[in-house]
C-alpha cells in the first residue's frame, strides 16, 4: 500500500510538472527569447512569420537573455571545443568568464547542455529543477515523519512557490535552492559524508545569495537536530573546499569589480520591501503582472514575489496549537527571519548601513527565498494536522475575514497613488478571494480527513500551476539561432575588431550569440578598472559615485 501511494504521488507530480511545461510539447522552450526577437533591433526589422512582428509575453525577464544564457552558452561552447572557459573576449576589453559566478561553469547538471545542446539542455535543466525540488522536499518531510499527502503538498509549494517560479528561467536561483532539502536530510539521517557533495552543487549553481541562504538554513536545521558543531564545521568546510575551484576565482573577481561601488542597489532602497507588499502573499498580482503588461509595483515583480499559495497562511494557526513540533517551530522562526530581513524596518536597514559582509551587497527582498522554504514546511505540517481545524471554523473564518478587511485597509494606506490602477488591483483579487473561500469551505466541511486533505491539495496545485503558467514565457526554439543579413555583414567585415551600437540595437551581451565583440556590456561583476575607464570616457573625468554595472554609450 505504501509503495502504491508513492507511485501515485510520483505520477501526480509528473502530471503537474508536465502541465507547467506543456508548451514544450509543441516545440517551444522555457526562455524569454520572444522578448529579444519581438522587442529589440535588429530582430525587430524582420517579422519572422508574424504579420505584426513577434508577440512577447514577459519583458521583465530580459536579464535571462542578456546575462545567464549568453554566459552559460559561451562556457559550454568553449568546453565542447576542448577549451577551458576562462575568458569572455566579447564584452568590455575582455574579462573573466569562469570567475563570473553566473556562468556556473562547474555546475554538474551542465552535462545536459553538453549532451542535448545549449537550447534543449538548458530547457531540460529547468524541468529537472522543478521535478527534483518537489521530490526532494517530499523526502525531507517524510524524514520528519510528516504524512505522505501533506508532504506532497509541501513539495508542490516549494517547487512552484513565487520566488522559485519567477526565477525559474534564470536557471541559477532555483537550481541552488532545489538541493537544500537534500542537504538537510543528510543531517537529519546522519549521513554526513554526502553533505560536501551537495554543498558543491549549491556553491557552483551560479548565484551567491541563494547559495548563502541555503547553507545558513541547512546549518540551522543541522543545529536543530543537535548535530555536533565540529561535524558541521568539518562537513560544510569540506563542501566549501570542494567548491574552491569556483569560489577562489569568483572572490578575486568580486574584489576587483564594480560591485561594491555600483549604486544600483541603493537606487532601489537596497531592495527593502515596503509593508504594503504584504498583500501579495495573498494576491500575488495585486500590483499587476508583467506578463499582462500592467505591473506597477516596487522593483521587479520577481524580486518581490513571496507568494507560496494561500493555504500556508490559512493553516498557519495550526502550528501555533501544536506542542513540541521541532520542525514547525523551525519553520515559524525562519518565516519570521525572512519577513524581518526582506521588509523595510530599522533592523533590516541596519544591515545595509553597516555594510554587513555577504548580505549587504544583494537585494534584501531576496530573503523571500527563505520564505519559499519555510512556507512549504508550514503547508505540509498544517495539512498533516488538519484535524485541528475540524472544530475551529470560527478561527479559520476570522482569519479569512481579517484578510479581506486587511485588503481594504491596505488600499487606503498605500503610500503610492494607485487610483489609475484600482481596477487592476480589484480584478486581481477575484481569483485569490475565490481560492481562499474554497480552502475555507473545505476546511470546515464535515468530511473524512483524507478526502479533505486531497481536496485542499488539488486546490493548491491548481492555484500554483495557474500562477506559473501565467508568468512563465515560452519561445520558439528557432529564436535562439536566427540568421539576419545585417549580422552576417558584421561577422564578415569586422575582422575580429570591436563594433559598437546604440542602446536600441543588440541589448547587452546578445552580440555574443553571433561571435561579435564590443566595448559595451552589462555585468554586476564588471572589472573595476574598465568601469573607471568607461566613466572617464563618458564624463571626461573619474567620478566613483557614478560607476555602473552598465557600459552603455548613449550616442556615438
Amino acid at each position: 500500500m505504501n509503495y502504491t501511494k508513492n507511485i501515485l504521488f510520483l505520477l501526480s507530480w509528473f502530471l503537474i510538472v508536465g502541465f507547467v511545461f506543456k508548451p514544450m510539447f509543441s516545440g517551444k522552450v522555457p526562455m524569454p527569447l520572444d522578448v529579444m526577437v519581438g522587442g529589440y533591433f535588429p530582430w525587430l526589422d524582420y517579422k519572422w512569420g508574424y504579420p505584426a512582428g513577434v508577440p512577447y509575453k514577459n519583458a521583465s525577464l530580459s536579464d535571462v537573455f542578456s546575462q545567464q544564457i549568453p554566459w552559460r552558452f559561451l562556457a559550454m561552447d568553449k568546453i565542447r571545443l576542448g577549451v577551458m572557459p576562462l575568458w569572455n573576449e566579447y564584452s568590455f576589453a575582455g574579462y573573466p568568464l569562469l570567475a563570473n559566478w553566473q556562468s556556473a561553469v562547474f555546475y554538474p547538471l551542465n552535462i545536459l547542455m553538453l549532451l542535448l545542446g545549449n537550447v534543449w539542455g538548458w530547457s531540460t535543466m529547468l524541468i529537472v529543477q522543478v521535478f527534483l525540488a518537489g521530490v526532494l522536499f517530499y523526502l525531507l518531510m517524510r524524514a520528519y515523519e510528516v504524512r505522505k499527502l501533506a508532504a506532497f503538498s509541501g513539495g508542490v509549494v516549494f517547487a512552484l512557490s513565487g520566488f522559485m517560479t519567477t526565477y525559474l528561467e534564470y536557471n541559477t536561483t532555483g537550481q541552488i535552492l532545489t538541493w537544500l532539502p537534500l542537504l538537510i536530510i543528510a543531517g537529519k539521517i546522519k549521513r554526513y559524508w554526502f553533505a560536501p557533495w551537495i554543498i558543491y552543487l549549491i556553491l557552483t549553481g551560479g548565484f551567491f545569495q541563494p547559495a548563502f541562504y541555503a547553507l545558513i538554513t541547512a546549518i540551522y536545521f543541522w543545529w536543530m537536530e543537535k548535530v555536533d558543531f565540529r561535524k558541521i564545521v568539518l562537513y560544510f568546510g569540506l563542501g566549501v573546499a570542494l567548491s574552491a575551484v569556483q569560489l577562489l576565482p569568483t572572490t578575486e573577481l568580486f574584489l576587483n569589480s564594480v560591485r561594491q561601488l555600483d549604486p544600483n542597489i541603493v537606487n532601489y532602497n537596497y531592495g527593502l520591501m515596503p509593508v504594503k507588499l504584504l498583500i501579495t502573499f495573498l494576491a500575488p498580482d495585486f500590483f499587476g503582472n508583467p506578463s499582462t503588461g500592467n505591473y506597477f509595483g516596487f522593483m521587479g515583480y520577481q524580486e518581490t514575489m513571496g507568494y507560496a499559495g494561500a493555504m500556508a497562511i490559512l493553516l498557519l494557526p495550526i502550528l501555533l496549537t501544536i506542542k513540541k513540533s521541532k520542525l514547525g517551530t523551525g519553520a515559524l522562526i525562519l518565516t519570521g527571519i525572512g519577513l524581518v530581513l526582506a521588509f523595510d524596518n530599522p533592523l533590516s536597514r541596519l544591515i545595509y548601513t553597516m555594510k554587513v559582509p555577504l548580505i549587504s551587497t544583494g537585494y534584501a527582498s531576496r530573503n523571500l527565498m527563505i520564505l519559499s522554504f519555510s512556507l512549504a514546511i508550514i503547508t505540509a505540517i498544517g495539512l498533516s494536522h488538519i484535524k485541528y481545524l475540524r472544530k475551529n471554523s470560527l478561527v479559520a473564518g476570522s482569519i479569512l475575514g481579517g484578510l479581506m478587511i486587511g485588503y481594504f485597509v491596505v488600499m487606503q494606506i498605500l503610500p503610492i497613488d494607485i487610483s489609475t490602477n484600482y481596477w487592476v488591483s480589484l480584478k486581481n483579487m477575484v481569483i485569490p478571494a475565490l481560492i481562499l473561500m474554497s480552502l475555507f469551505v473545505v476546511c470546515v466541511l464535515k468530511i473524512k480527513t483524507e478526502i479533505k486533505m486531497m481536496a485542499l491539495v488539488v486546490i493548491l496545485a491548481l492555484d500554483l500551476t495557474r500562477f506559473a503558467s501565467k508568468f512563465l514565457p515560452f519561445s520558439e526554439a528557432r529564436f535562439a539561432n536566427l540568421e539576419m543579413p545585417v549580422i552576417n555583414y558584421l561577422k564578415s567585415n569586422s575582422d575580429g575588431y570591436r563594433i559598437e551600437r546604440d542602446k536600441a540595437t543588440l541589448p547587452p551581451n546578445t552580440w555574443m550569440y553571433f561571435g561579435l565583440k564590443t566595448p559595451s556590456g552589462y555585468d554586476p561583476l564588471m572589472p573595476l578598472s574598465f568601469a573607471k575607464l568607461y566613466s572617464v570616457y563618458r564624463q571626461g573625468s573619474l567620478n566613483t559615485t557614478q560607476l555602473s554595472r552598465y557600459a552603455e554609450t548613449e550616442n556615438w
